[in-house]
């Protein structure tokens, strides 16, 4: 990275026995979900190993949370305390906040990890890397700013299940965004470019249309992709079609690949063997589509279609943009 890593203050040993690894907890969102225990369990974890304590920051308010705004108060909370680690959940959000502080604390982010362990004097935030087939440990150097990103596994073992922080901050963002609109406009927003679906990490799309050895063939895997386009999703893959070089290893779902949980996962051509399963059993609704009526993906499908793809999804197409005609140009992910 271009930014150079910030060395904490001397003084850092001092201020770190107040907080010396910070989680940044999310609210929970709509579905109910607080990504909050598990990253607190890793952060007393990873706090008891160096013999410090574990702070946390979180936030309220009325109104979606601006990113920028959110990402100053952060700092400002960071800069307050000089922790050694600053811990976010593995998130949309969290992978947005991470490496924006990483860049105002002129440091580095460590993104989509799920360990963090201390070897020696050396912590080592462990990724898994090539579609989970191998691990990678990151270490910073020393005196450097921490600033990191974990999936939402499990707790991790060693700690305690629901760790109370040390310091618990909450930031005001209402009162700061009135505070900042007193002040003379130093940065104007023209528009916000959200990311595209179908270049997105798999494991954070809403929307995934699955491929297995069925739907590459004759030309389909174009037509594939295509579709995705329009229902503003991810592709995926098994593991046949990874290894025949038709998609990469990132985008491969199952047990020795990634594990997902999108709004709808549409399933083509995928006989639904227990390795695939298991990587798409969170997702809200599956559909599948396959030619054989007996395979067992259907088992596992809330809906369930026996058909040959090559008729099939072309059909499909021009159904989707029939509905976009007479729905005013809306695309088929806006309904």
């Amino acid at each position: 990275m271009s930014a150079r890593p910030r060395a904490l203050p001397d003084d850092a040993e001092a201020v770190a026995a107040e907080a010396g690894v910070v989680a940044v907890l999310e609210p929970p969102g709509d579905d109910g979900e607080d990504p909050g225990p598990p990253l607190l369990a890793h952060a007393a974890r990873l706090a008891g190993a160096l013999r410090v304590a574990c702070g946390g920051i979180t936030w309220t308010t009325s109104a979606p949370a601006d990113v920028e705004l959110l990402v100053a108060a952060i700092a400002d909370a960071v800069r307050a305390r000089g922790p050694r680690a600053v811990l976010f959940p593995d998130s949309d959000l969290g992978r947005q906040l991470a490496p924006m502080l990483a860049l105002d604390m002129g440091t580095s982010a460590v993104l989509g990890c799920n360990d963090v362990i201390v070897r020696g004097d050396d912590v080592l935030y462990v990724k898994p890397v090539y579609g989970g087939w191998l691990a990678r440990e990151v270490a910073y150097a020393p005196g450097h700013l921490q600033v990191a990103t974990l999936l939402p596994v499990a707790s991790p073992s060693g700690a305690a299940d629901a760790p109370t922080p040390h310091d618990l901050i909450e930031l005001d963002l209402d009162a700061r965004a009135r505070a900042e609109e007193a002040r003379p406009p130093g940065v104007t927003r023209l528009e916000l470019l959200a990311p595209d679906p179908q270049t997105v990490d798999i494991v954070h799309a809403e929307r995934i249309v699955g491929v297995g050895a069925g739907a590459v063939s004759d030309g389909l895997l174009d037509v594939v992709e295509e579709l995705a386009g329009l229902l503003q999703g991810a592709v995926g893959a098994t593991r046949p079609v990874v290894d025949d070089g038709r998609l990469p290893k990132e985008r491969l779902i199952g047990q020795t690949g990634k594990t997902v949980a999108p709004d709808l996962y549409l399933a083509l051509g995928i006989s639904g063997s227990p390795h695939h399963v298991a990587g798409i059993q969170d997702a809200a609704q599956i559909l599948a589509v396959n030619r054989d009526d007996h395979a067992p993906i259907h088992a596992f499908s809330d809906t369930g279609f026996a058909g040959d793809l090559s008729a099939v999804l072309p059909a499909l197409l021009r159904r989707i943009r029939r509905w976009q005609d007479e729905q005013g140009g809306r695309r088929a992910g806006d309904a």
